[in-house]
């Protein structure tokens, strides 16, 4: 019987995926700035690989638009201003896109994330990023509609007895008192959607006589 000698194995690093973006770093030995005249630099160098991290930042971006008269014609012009998401709100789309983004796909509620930004120096009250997210929902409705579109497109479409919470638009804004339904909204609940056109696809409402089907 032959016994095979053991071999002691160095524990090797993995490398980093070659996904993520590299900044290079050059440095150089004790003396040599200021005296390069005095060096020689080999070729061969030895390269070493760490992650970074740059937390999360928000930052107030300035637009100064000037006015000018052009001399040939004598017209006093404004520079336009530029188009935003939501009109007449300081929100930006990268602000918004970090806002949606950060709650459904990585499931942090709005309230954790007024949080983080509160730490960073921005402070804005509840109410203020539910308006931005129902503005951002709207702002996707044409999506919805195109999926209702290509799900209408099939030969046959599924759905099963899977129970939905509905928000009753009535309860909502006539019975209940006006702070109750800007909670209700802040929780990211919204009264049923108007109907597209297609009478074949229809939003889901909670009416006791049945008047209408959900897709």
């Amino acid at each position: 019987m032959t016994v095979r000698a053991y071999e002691k194995k160095v524990p090797v690093r993995k490398p980093l995926s070659e996904k993520l973006r590299r900044e290079y770093e050059e440095l150089f030995p004790e003396g040599y700035e200021d005296h390069e005249d005095e060096w020689t630099i080999y070729e061969e160098v030895e390269k070493s690989e760490y992650l970074e991290f740059t937390p999360l930042d928000i930052w107030v971006q300035i637009t100064i638009r000037y006015k000018a008269k052009h001399n040939p014609t004598d017209k006093i012009r404004t520079a336009k201003i530029p188009v935003w998401p939501i009109a007449r709100s300081c929100a930006t789309s990268s602000l918004l896109t970090e806002l949606t983004c950060s709650k459904y796909f990585y499931h942090i509620p709005f309230y954790r994330q007024r949080q983080i930004f509160s730490q960073l120096g921005f402070e804005t009250p509840q109410s203020t990023i539910g308006s931005w997210f129902h503005e951002v929902a709207d702002l996707m409705r044409p999506i919805y509609y195109e999926i209702v579109k290509m799900i209408l497109s099939e030969d046959y479409v599924e759905s099963d007895k899977t129970t939905i919470p509905i928000v009753k638009q009535k309860r909502l804004l006539e019975e209940k008192p006006k702070h109750e339904a800007e909670e209700a909204r802040n929780n990211d609940e919204e009264p049923p959607a108007p109907a597209p056109e297609n009478p074949n696809a229809v939003p889901f409402t909670d009416s006791k006589k049945r008047e209408h089907k959900g897709v």
